[in-house]
């Protein structure tokens, strides 16, 4: 193995909003990068994410990108779901 996929998470990096970038998250990144390079191992960052927001029950941007159901008129997310015992 000489390569390693490096996740790289959008709310690490500017958790409080738009180019603000959180330093220490990057140096944490560069340090893994330069770890694995001086084994040899290259590195491919991914900025990734699954189902985009905590507000979708996922992660990947922050919350600050996000526009919330208020703002559109909308319903909560995840649609509140009753529960109908059935006899």
């Amino acid at each position: 193995m000489n390569v390693v996929r490096v996740g790289v998470m959008w709310p690490g990096l500017m958790p409080t909003g738009p180019g603000v970038i959180n330093a220490t998250y990057l140096g944490q990144v560069a340090a893994i990068v330069d770890l694995l390079w001086a084994q040899g191992v290259y590195s491919i960052l991914d900025l990734h994410q699954d189902v985009l927001s905590p507000r979708l029950c996922g992660e990947g941007a922050p919350l600050w990108v996000n526009i919330t159901n208020a703002q559109l008129g909308g319903m909560p997310f995840p649609a509140p779901l009753g529960f109908h015992h059935m006899t």
